[in-house]
């Protein structure tokens, strides 16, 4: 078992997400492993198993490896960005500004 000592209050609505390989899906991914933790008040505590899922190794070789943590579960949203013609446009830009100045120096 592991605990992890979180904020005051950082318990609510907590789950517990790894990355790794699992005996299901061998390649590595993210998983719910909320059935394997404990939250109480502001400590979640994850029970490992060396050689099960939770370590990354999927060996039971006396050492677990354990990537992942805590995380708020919500709706995600895409962060917006410029499309690839605009970036083109602000890169030509950018250089014509640097070449400007370039030119101001000489």
């Amino acid at each position: 078992m592991r605990p992890l000592p979180l904020r005051e209050g950082g318990g609510k609505g907590l789950a517990a997400y790894k990355y790794g390989p699992t005996k299901a899906q061998p390649t590595p991914h993210w998983y719910d492993f909320s059935s394997h933790a404990t939250v109480s008040g502001n400590t979640i505590t994850l029970t490992l198993t060396d050689g099960a899922d939770g370590d990354s190794d999927l060996s039971a070789n006396g050492s677990i490896s354990d990537p992942g943590g805590p995380v708020l579960p919500g709706d995600v949203s895409a962060i917006p960005t410029l499309s690839q013609w605009a970036l083109l446009l602000l890169s030509l830009l950018a250089a014509a500004l640097g070449m400007r100045a370039v030119r101001r120096r000489y």
